[in-house]
């Protein structure tokens, strides 16, 4: 709680690195969402090996839908598995969260089924760049997976190079 009071006023702090801090439950996952996740230069923020279970992966998701900084989320190896409802906010924060471009959800087991609509939806979706999902489903798939998010990157690098060209320092030199 008091890290996350600070953050809130910290516009400096890019990356924040909470792997296997022995974080647990919902009311770690409660202050990892009022914390770090309203941190306004917050871009990648990693809780890989927390125990967070289903409940509080629910909450660390709901927040994720509406949070404007995040670039990248690790939720890999935090205990929320075969749980549905999880699934079901994954899905939405991939939909309803441009921003976020990056999610690293490897070790939690979620099966074949769910990978495979994961897998739809970053075809869809093109502004999933990563998805990692390591462990978790057929070595095909995993590998459509990553082949459709390297596509999805490639062609976000060239948008977004051309619009980081424009402007200041191209054109003609003046005489």
């Amino acid at each position: 709680a008091i890290l996350g009071e600070c953050l809130a006023r910290n516009t400096t702090l890019a990356t924040l690195s909470l792997t296997y801090c022995s974080l647990e439950g919902e009311k770690a996952a409660e202050a990892t969402t009022v914390g770090p996740m309203r941190a306004p230069a917050l871009r990648v923020l990693e809780l890989k090996g927390n125990r967070f279970g289903a409940d509080g992966a629910l909450l660390i998701l709901r927040a994720l839908r509406t949070c404007a900084s995040l670039f990248r989320i690790d939720l890999a190896d935090t205990g929320w598995g075969h749980a549905p409802e999880v699934h079901a906010a994954v899905e939405e924060c991939f939909e309803n969260n441009t921003v976020c471009h990056e999610y690293a959800l490897g070790h939690n087991p979620v099966g074949d089924t769910c990978v495979y609509r994961w897998l739809g939806m970053v075809r869809k979706l093109p502004h999933l760049i990563f998805l990692d999902v390591t462990g978790q489903c057929d070595p095909l798939l995993f590998k459509q997976i990553g082949d459709a998010a390297a596509s999805n990157k490639k062609d976000w690098l060239k948008k977004n190079k051309k619009k980081g060209g424009k402007g200041k320092g191209k054109g003609k030199k003046k005489k």
